[in-house]
């Protein structure tokens, strides 16, 4: 169980990486050649393969007890299949869905792992819970803007620069 300072520092980091891509990801996609019906599907399909995929993962994880090995095998995995997304768009539409498809199961376990590790970090357990989950929101609030500027001033390119660092 890490100390509340380590999961609070987590949520910073994590959420501001994320801010500097997510939001631009459909951007990225047209900006690849892919049709505007295409982005539609990728779009609708994400969430449906992250639900699907969290509560699989989830569900793998209580029954070998392994919360800390899927946890941190899914985060380095899914950064680095975030930063694939590149390539994977390069190679035509089935790649790039294949890709999509990869970071939304890697991803998945991610913040429901990250999520009960807080609860158990926190001095007074759910009721303390806020108060970790907290700095997630604050880096969200910090990368957005941030990931905003970056993608004007040098293009989306730097949206992957920013999730990545």
């Amino acid at each position: 169980m890490p100390p509340p300072f380590a999961a609070r520092a987590w949520f910073l980091i994590t959420y501001t990486a994320n801010a500097a891509l997510c939001p631009f990801l459909n951007l990225f996609f047209l900006s690849a050649g892919v049709s505007k019906r295409r982005v539609g599907a990728l779009a609708a399909v994400r969430p449906l393969v992250a639900a699907a995929a969290g509560n699989a993962w989830s569900l793998a994880a209580d029954a070998r007890g392994a919360h800390r090995p899927i946890f941190l095998t899914c985060y380095v995995a899914a950064g680095f299949a975030k930063y694939g997304l590149q390539a994977a768009a390069k190679a035509g539409f089935g790649a790039l869905l294949v890709a999509v498809l990869a970071v939304e199961i890697l991803s998945a376990p991610v913040n429901v792992l990250a999520d009960a590790c807080a609860i158990a970090a926190s001095p007074r357990g759910a009721r303390d819970y806020g108060k970790t989950r907290l700095w997630g929101a604050i880096g969200w609030g910090l990368g957005a803007p941030l990931g905003g500027w970056a993608v004007g001033a040098y293009g989306l390119p730097a949206a992957f620069a920013g999730s990545a660092a």
